[in-house]
């Protein structure tokens, strides 16, 4: 299934604090780098950070993992090996003060976005037609309410004092969104009732032979994409919007 997101995608909407816990990381390696404080300083700053790993994410890679495995082919064995890579960078310890002194800007800038995640990280979100259709079809273009149409989305990507992208690639699209824009999606999403929802998904699936599980797994994946939401609004906190 092809998308303007490309084929196949997932997202995973991650709730960041960037504002504040990111915050000390850069600050800290910024003056150990230029020499004005000891590299403790950045340990400890890092160390301050309320980083916890996530168990249901690291469930949900090991199975990936499991099923990778089982299919015995070499691509699937190196894909295996980045799913096992991903679980240590993400959900190990590695913030000693030895690998920290390791590390140049832009591997402080990754790890920071990865310290500045705040609970649990949720399954990853299909980005379908169908759903891309639905959120076009619940908020037309033009309208005031059409910011629940970029769900899907980041609107920035925040940059270090040097340049450096922080949560996005040089070139690649935006994968962040502030806390401000957050919750004016959230009330976006969550304005929207059952009966608008149920004739959206009824005019999105059609009446086809698989049109009913279909429209049972579209309304899931709306209810999941507000669900991302309201966490991060609640807590006042951004997103970090993960593509796979």
């Amino acid at each position: 299934m092809s998308s303007r997101y490309g084929d196949n995608q997932q997202v995973q909407l991650i709730a960041v604090d960037h504002k504040s816990l990111f915050a000390v990381v850069v600050y800290a390696y910024e003056r150990v780098k230029q020499g004005r404080s000891e590299r403790a300083m950045l340990h400890r700053g890092v160390l301050s950070l309320d980083f916890r790993a996530d168990p249901d994410e690291v469930n949900r890679l090991r199975q990936l993992q499991r099923g990778l495995r089982a299919l015995d082919t070499d691509e699937a064995r190196a894909q295996a090996v980045a799913l096992e890579l991903q679980v240590q960078r993400e959900h190990g310890a590695d913030r000693s003060a030895k690998d920290l002194a390791a590390m140049n800007l832009e591997q402080v800038l990754a790890a920071g976005v990865r310290w500045s995640v705040v609970g649990k990280r949720g399954a990853p979100v299909s980005i379908t037609t169908q759903l891309i259709g639905l959120l076009e079809r619940l908020y037309p273009a033009g309208e005031e309410a059409a910011i629940g149409a970029t769900a899907l989305e980041g609107t920035e990507s925040p940059e270090a004092d040097d340049g450096l992208e922080i949560f996005s690639p040089a070139g690649a699209p935006h994968a962040y969104r502030p806390p401000d824009s957050v919750t004016a999606v959230y009330q976006s999403l969550s304005f929207v009732d059952r009966p608008t929802l149920d004739a959206a998904i009824d005019a999105v699936v059609g009446d086809g032979p698989d049109s009913e599980e279909m429209a049972t797994w579209l309304e899931r994946d709306f209810e999941a994409l507000t669900a991302r939401y309201e966490v991060a609004s609640s807590r006042d906190l951004g997103l970090h919007y993960r593509y796979s």
